[in-house]
């Protein structure tokens, strides 16, 4: 019997990260979040609110989908081998959301687009370009002397140093110490994966947060990015290439990142291709506004 109760509490959390996991297992390549995306969505709100509005599918006592909402629009994950489950888990998005928020799909995941347009909705913009590779594929380049590949240490110091070079990276306001320090108190976050290249006067010059997931021998990067003096000199590639290596030795065989759509703005779909990922799909925004409105 399907039943449907809001998220309570950690053990929830934990259970919709074995859940995923284990979706790659069934959907690979084309799933909408490893682990590690769920540590990072919930890092986005250290008061922990953005959580809260999740709502869980279990059969019995096993979790077998779940929508995380952000404002008006939701993330949605479910096991693909339950009959009818796709189609009560979308038609609940779509009655308890006002007709503009946005669902997502990938262009390729018929089974959920065509769920979607019996609902009403329609497809909008892309959201996102979903990569993979194998990391023993990586492309051999050496750190030059002086420079260092290195794990961010623990402490404030560490969290208010990560957080500058993000803001500076992205030249946004909203990554803080307490976000970063709350992204890595969560499960799924290991210090070992949390990687910065330092110049050699011991500045950031770029970092890459990985997610790994060893039941699935997966791993993701979120985010990846450049300090904003040092940007335009190859020097992400190289951390990049040298996280790829690392991974590889750990005997991970999937690696996964998303891009912006390719443009002079968001150029990191052709940064990632240069490290040896490739396009496996596009994920579309699905609003039941009519997108000539």
């Amino acid at each position: 019997m399907l039943v449907t109760r809001p998220y309570q509490s950690n053990p929830d959390f934990v259970a919709m990260q074995q859940l995923v996991s284990r979706l790659w297992v069934q959907q690979a390549p084309f799933v909408y979040a490893l682990p590690g995306d769920l540590t990072w969505w919930r890092a986005a709100t250290p008061d922990d609110s953005g959580i809260r509005d999740t709502t869980l599918w279990y059969i019995d006592d096993a979790l077998v989908g779940f929508v995380w909402r952000a404002g008006d629009d939701a993330d949605i994950l479910y096991d693909t081998a339950i009959p009818g489950l796709a189609t009560s888990i979308l038609a609940h998005v779509a009655a308890h959301t006002p007709s503009s928020g946005l669902v997502y799909a990938f262009d390729r995941h018929t089974d959920r687009t065509d769920i979607l347009r019996g609902l009403g909705y329609d497809k909008g913009d892309t959201a996102f370009r979903m990569h993979i590779m194998d990391p023993r594929n990586v492309p051999h380049l050496e750190i030059p002397q002086g420079w260092e590949v290195c794990q961010l240490p623990a402490g404030f110091a560490a969290n208010q140093e990560r957080s500058d070079a993000q803001r500076s990276a992205f030249q946004s306001t909203k990554m803080t110490p307490e976000r970063y320090a709350f992204a890595r108190s969560l499960p799924y976050y290991t210090g070992d994966w949390d990687l910065v290249l330092r110049t050699p006067a011991g500045d950031i010059a770029s970092f890459v947060t990985i997610w790994v997931d060893a039941a699935s021998q997966t791993a993701h990067f979120e985010p990846v990015g450049c300090v904003h003096p040092y940007k335009r000199q190859g020097l992400t590639r190289m951390l990049l290439c040298e996280a790829l290596r690392r991974l590889a030795d750990a005997r991970i065989t999937t690696v996964c990142v998303l891009s912006a759509p390719l443009s002079a703005e968001h150029p990191a779909g052709w940064l990632y291709e240069s490290c040896g990922f490739h396009l496996i799909d596009h994920i579309s925004q699905w609003s039941r506004v009519p997108q000539d409105a």
